[in-house]
């Protein structure tokens, strides 16, 4: 697919961004590695790159967190949310740094066929554990406490479908904007990822990500597709749902559960940790419990016996809400909440504010992470992994990091 010459020479740039896929799927100590070191070389090039720091959205976004860390000794455990806040310019900075990454618009097509040679394994090994029960590295499915469920290479994680998502949503993009000019070698590798990608996400039975990869795709066939090609795949992709959905068990069964948390949302367990995060942030309506502090309050009103009006029945706590607004209303409370919307809202109107300004060659990769942002994390109406965690809040801050990228190699004078 590439010509010897255009695989040399990658920049140090270029490698530290091919590095992230295999940070976020060598976990925690690799993940916090690869993020810190982002961080630190900022710091080093904070001089030259103060201008970032003119961005209203950036500007929210440091008093958000300085503000996070003085509502951190009003917490329950103070050391805990001390902790849990002073983590969080790790991503500020992590973020910053991705602005600044000098990669080629010529090494592009290598960086995407290079992601998705990882995301196709990763998507093998997800599928050879489906129909094997273990998957390339021996790691077993968990039938018994995790039915209908697949970690592929992540073990009791629960997350391969939302990693497959995240990362082939970029790559479909790059292929689908390219599409007119691709060789039929090219034809076959893209679209075969494409479908094996549902496919495993499908069978994943993480239904958020189903739906974060089945949106994203219709968006991205909306912008690049004719609608011939765009109403050929949406028909491919809905009967393969209802051919899964009458064949898999597991499949109809993950289905069948959604439509009922859906159907009788105030009794499933969503609508009672949502309902029982209202309750914690009413423990401290204006900065909330501290960040990490929610399942402790949660817990001491449980073990209290404390009865939820809105279910009534005991109220149901975890380690976090499980959705991005209630999590940052229970633990910050209503000024945090404030900040937070503020800097989502200038976000959302800097980004669409540029989207007509952004070259060619970067319009993949920036409309895709553009909608990976806005269906995954700013839509509301959905559960999600805790924002604060690592796992989470890499996927939001590199993509974050692209799209102000993206605005500084168009318009350079911006930022």
């Amino acid at each position: 697919m590439f010509k010897l010459n255009e695989t040399k020479f990658l920049n140090a740039n270029e490698i530290y961004f091919l590095l992230f896929p295999i940070a976020i799927l060598l976990r925690s100590a690799a993940l916090n590695g690869y993020i810190i070191l982002g961080a630190i070389f900022f710091i080093f090039n904070i001089k030259k790159n103060k201008k970032i720091f003119s961005l209203l959205p950036v500007k929210i976004l440091s008093i958000f967190i300085i503000y996070l860390i003085l509502i951190s000794f009003n917490a329950e455990n103070i050391s805990q949310a001390l902790k849990s806040s002073i983590s969080q310019i790790r991503f500020l900075l992590f973020m910053l740094f991705i602005v600044f990454l000098d990669i080629r618009k010529d090494r592009f097509p290598l960086i995407f066929f290079f992601f998705s040679i990882l995301i196709y394994f990763i998507i093998l090994d997800t599928l050879w554990q489906y129909f094997f029960a273990v998957d390339f590295f021996g790691i077993a499915a968990d039938p018994v406490t995790n039915p209908n469920r697949l970690s592929g290479p992540f073990g009791k994680e629960l997350i391969v479908g939302s990693y497959i998502a995240y990362f082939s949503i970029p790559i479909i993009a790059f292929y689908f904007s390219r599409i007119k000019n691709t060789t039929t070698s090219e034809n076959v590798y893209y679209i075969s990822f494409a479908i094996f990608s549902f496919i495993a996400i499908l069978l994943s039975g993480e239904r958020i990500s189903l739906l974060i990869f089945l949106s994203s795709i219709c968006i991205l066939l909306f912008i690049y597709l004719d609608k011939i090609k765009l109403i050929a795949i949406l028909v491919s992709l809905v009967m393969t749902i209802i051919f899964a959905y009458n064949y898999n068990q597991g499949v109809k069964n993950r289905f069948n559960n959604f439509r009922d948390d859906v159907v009788n949302f105030k009794n499933s367990n969503h609508g009672k940790l949502f309902s029982s995060a209202y309750i914690v942030w009413k423990k401290n309506y204006l900065i909330g419990t501290g960040l990490k502090n929610y399942r402790l309050v949660c817990n001491s009103l449980y073990n209290d016996n404390f009865i939820d009006k809105f279910t009534n029945t005991k109220i149901v706590c975890s380690t976090h809400p499980h959705n991005v607004y209630f999590e940052v209303l229970a633990e910050t409370g209503i000024i945090g909440l404030s900040f937070f919307l503020t800097f989502v809202v200038l976000s959302v109107i800097l980004f669409l504010k540029n989207k007509k300004t952004i070259k060619n060659e970067l319009s993949p990769l920036y409309y895709s992470s553009l909608i990976i942002l806005f269906i995954s994390y700013i839509w509301p109406i959905k559960s999600a992994g805790s924002f604060f965690s690592t796992y989470s809040a890499s996927y939001f801050w590199f993509y974050y990091g692209i799209l102000l990228m993206c605005i500084k190699n168009s318009n350079p004078e911006k930022i």
